[in-house]
């Protein structure tokens, strides 16, 4: 929380004298200094669960770091770009949840584009809020199977969690491997008018 702002990296470098990793972490609370939460998240080794909530609107320079954590969970509601895209590329997660960031379609482009030659092998879930996305740029360069919104599938991964999940209609995309997914853009109520969430599901 904010006891810790500006104590990030001595923070790290305790925990490293006492154990190799952390299974989870919690940052709650201000986070204004970029520099230092990069430090202290390549220093602890974060395997498992990773949650930064930081709901306030004060503008940092991005984190840069690899998340390579399980579950990685950034609640955000005030749109932000703290997080750059290129982090996400090089991150290695099951499961990433974000909240509301200044992703576009030509990121969420190059993010499609990369996991179908070979990025985020271990995912499973993304999701993002962003402003509404032109399908025309989300897709360019990209083979889609659009999906109508009379098929209803059912996703479930137990590294997700346990709670079924029915995805209505969607695009379909396959990776160099032959792995299935599907992306879908859809409103939140949780946020702002003129947002979608942003979904990628990885199939087994």
């Amino acid at each position: 929380g904010d006891i810790c702002t500006g104590k990030f990296v001595s923070l790290s470098n305790w925990l490293n004298g006492r154990q190799k990793s952390l299974k989870d972490c919690i940052i709650l609370g201000l986070v204004v200094d970029s520099k230092e939460i990069s430090a202290f998240l390549e220093n602890c080794k974060i395997t498992r669960y990773l949650l930064i909530d930081r709901q306030q609107s004060l503008k940092i320079e991005p984190i840069h770091c690899n998340f390579q954590m399980d579950l990685l969970e950034i609640h955000s509601v005030t749109s932000t770009d703290w997080l750059s895209i290129d982090t996400i590329l090089t991150s290695d997660c099951i499961q990433i949840m974000l909240g509301n960031f200044k992703f576009d379609e030509t990121d969420l482009n190059r993010f499609l584009k990369e996991w179908i030659n070979g990025s985020n092998q271990r995912l499973k879930r993304f999701r993002v809020i962003v402003k509404d996305l032109n399908l025309e740029v989300l897709t360019s360069g990209i083979e889609v199977e659009e999906i109508p919104v009379t098929v209803e599938r059912i996703f479930e991964n137990k590294e997700c969690g346990s709670k079924k999940l029915k995805l209505k209609g969607g695009y379909d995309i396959r990776n160099n491997k032959g792995m299935l997914a599907t992306f879908l853009k859809t409103p939140n109520p949780k946020y702002p008018i003129g947002t979608v969430q942003f979904d990628m599901f990885v199939w087994e």
